[in-house]
């Protein structure tokens, strides 16, 4: 897998962004999803939030029935850095920007 957090919409609503940790054809296992959710900050822009989802999850992991998904897709490295910090293992991907010196 090129990229293992992936961002999957149910079909309950829900979208979360997590590390995939084994995938069939029928379910998706998951390392610590998050649900994506939309704030407003203090100054009063629309912002990009993570919570836990199922949060008492042994392990973290949770099995995703594909019948229950909706959608799936990559995500930019913005999301996946800050999923990482909050869940995962801290490292975080380097822009293409940053790494000319240009941010």
């Amino acid at each position: 897998m090129q990229n293992d957090v992936i961002c999957i919409k149910m079909i309950g609503g829900d979208d979360l962004i997590g590390k995939v940790l084994n995938e069939t054809t029928e379910v998706i296992e998951m390392e610590h999803p998050a649900a994506i959710v939309i704030q407003r900050d203090q100054s009063g822009k629309m912002g990009v939030g993570l919570a836990p989802w199922a949060p008492f999850a042994e392990s973290g992991r949770v099995t995703l029935f594909k019948n229950a998904i909706a959608a799936r897709c990559n995500i930019d490295s913005a999301l996946e850095n800050e999923w990482s910090r909050l869940f995962g293992s801290g490292i975080q991907i380097a822009s293409a920007a940053t790494l000319a010196g240009l941010s």
